[in-house]
């Protein structure tokens, strides 16, 4: 029994091991991050069903090393809902996966619309991911949020 238990815990402790060497963030990690924020945003209403990426670019801002990591995604609505989608052009279409049963009252800017979507509509988008090397490794750059 206490060697089956440090099996696994040598297991585990060589996955983070490996996890916090292993270099530059990747599209396996936005994918990730991505589906946890999807379902707990959209209460289980949105799905991630593709995601795929287009393009990387290292670069330096003011010293600090970067990396961005652009890409494109499909999304499956689950339930019919509303929800806030940036109709612009400019940043990201969807800055929440927040989902709604009726059509929301506010519109926070002028670049964002209330939406209906319906189930089983599949929904295209692009984004990008910004990541900054710190002495604790790669870590993701906020993004500004209203919701």
């Amino acid at each position: 029994m206490i060697l089956r238990k440090a099996f696994f815990m040598g297991i585990a402790v060589s996955s983070l091991l490996l996890t916090s060497c292993s270099g530059k963030p990747s599209i396996g990690d936005i994918e990730d991050d991505l589906t946890e924020r999807i379902t707990s945003e959209s209460n289980g209403k949105i799905e991630l069903l593709e995601i795929e990426e287009t393009n990387s670019i290292d670069n330096e801002v003011f010293g600090q090393e970067m990396y961005t990591i652009q890409y494109k995604a499909k999304v499956k609505f689950l339930a019919d809902c509303y929800m806030y989608v940036n109709r612009s052009g400019m940043g990201s279409m969807f800055l929440s996966f927040k989902t709604y049963s009726t059509s929301p009252e506010f519109i926070p800017s002028m670049q964002m619309q209330a939406v209906k979507c319906s189930k089983g509509d599949e929904v295209e988008f692009q984004d990008s991911e910004r990541y900054s090397n710190t002495n604790e490794g790669w870590v993701k750059a906020n993004k500004v949020s209203l919701f």
